[in-house]
């Protein structure tokens, strides 16, 4: 069962505690700058470091606000980079419906930091739940040591 923890005109962010995920789902897609981008953002992390689930779901459906470089290197260094302590071993992201946006969030994952995370792009919402239920053999989650030498 889905607990509701934060619902806002920009985000609503749930915990399943059977599923041990956190789940956000942006909602409001007429960003003005990206300080509203990071501060929602950071809830979500928030949210993990206080439940520390092993499964990460961001609905970026209605997401629409293309990253620059800026921008970009804030969400690898201040969000993807703060889950390594924890124990997430997939996080699935929902893609934007905006060609644009999408293709700036994807950079983001072309970054040689996030190179050991088990992060997938689907295009639907219950296409990432049949991929959380799969079993996988790769190792998605090192220890810190091992990151820190990667990066």
């Amino acid at each position: 069962m889905m607990h509701t923890l934060n619902n806002n005109r920009f985000t609503q962010i749930f915990y399943d505690p059977v599923e041990k995920l956190i789940k956000q789902t942006w909602k409001f897609n007429a960003h003005k700058n990206q300080l509203h981008f990071f501060g929602n953002l950071s809830e979500a992390l928030d949210a993990m470091y206080t439940y520390n689930p092993q499964r990460l779901l961001i609905d970026f459906n209605n997401f629409t606000y293309s990253l620059d470089q800026d921008g970009r290197s804030w969400v690898i260094n201040n969000f993807f980079t703060q889950l390594f302590p924890l124990t997430v071993d997939k996080i699935a992201l929902v893609k934007s419906k905006d060609t644009t946006t999408q293709h700036s969030l994807e950079l983001i994952l072309d970054h040689s930091k996030l190179k050991d995370f088990n992060i997938h792009f689907f295009d639907q919402e219950n296409q990432a739940y049949v991929w959380f239920k799969k079993k996988t053999n790769t190792p998605t989650h090192l220890s810190i040591e091992s990151r820190l030498k990667a990066s």
